[in-house]
């Protein structure tokens, strides 16, 4: 063996095991997550929660019970009185989501609508949306009325959004209720009708915000021909 060779071999040594180690670390960090993820809740919670959800709420979800099973996801969403854990949270809303609970097929929804602890997918946050409306959730209305507007997961259907956000209006969302008026006031998926676009305004106005067509009081403002000036409900958010 050369000189030369046995240089090489010694410079390289200490590289190669430098990226040795790296690699190492590495397989060991996804190692531990994987197998923290597997660990159950009720160890988990006791190494990292608070001992008096571990006491109350877990023993509850365990059992089946669909509002401690909703309790504990948006615990884990928020992390309140546990670490934050979108994975988790999304586990115990399917599991009170498919036993019926409209609160928690809503919160399904928006996990898919945003891709918060499950893979994003539009077509399901419509799937689970529409299982909460059908539940009297308004919120869950007004959004998959927004969904059937945009088209994201579904075939865009005006008619559709605007039956959405007719029962969200009905049961008291105030968003849905000022979408409803511009959708009477301009006539898409409903009938135009400038009675029923302020009927649905006027409900709506004590509980939005000043912005566009509103005043600080929250009265009608810089109105147009029809009365609705430039409300603009794409600045709106749920």
């Amino acid at each position: 063996m050369s000189i030369q060779t046995v240089t090489r071999r010694w410079r390289l040594g200490p590289a190669v095991s430098a990226l040795a180690l790296v690699l190492v670390a590495l397989l060991l960090v996804a190692l531990g997550a994987l197998l923290w993820d597997s660990i159950p809740d009720k160890l988990y919670l006791a190494v990292r929660g608070d001992p008096s959800i571990v006491e109350q709420v877990l023993p509850r979800a365990q059992a089946g019970d669909p509002e401690a099973q909703h309790d504990l996801g948006l615990r884990y969403a928020g992390g309140r009185g546990v670490p934050k854990d979108p994975e988790r949270a999304a586990k115990w809303y399917r599991a009170a989501a498919e036993q019926g609970y409209g609160p928690a097929q809503g919160s399904l929804a928006l996990a898919y609508y945003w891709g918060t602890g499950v893979a994003r997918d539009h077509a399901k946050a419509a799937d689970w949306y529409r299982r909460a409306a059908e539940h009297d959730m308004a919120g869950a209305g007004y959004m998959l009325g927004l969904i059937y507007w945009s088209g994201e997961g579904v075939a865009k259907d005006v008619a559709r959004a605007a039956h959405w956000h007719g029962q969200a209006a009905e049961h008291g969302n105030h968003y849905a209720q000022q979408f409803l008026a511009r959708l009477y006031r301009d006539g898409r998926g409903v009938a135009r009708d400038q009675v029923q676009a302020y009927k649905w305004l006027e409900l709506a106005i004590p509980r939005l915000a000043p912005g566009p067509g509103l005043d600080a009081e929250g009265s009608l403002s810089a109105r147009g021909a029809d009365g609705l000036g430039a409300l603009d409900t794409r600045q709106i958010i749920p």
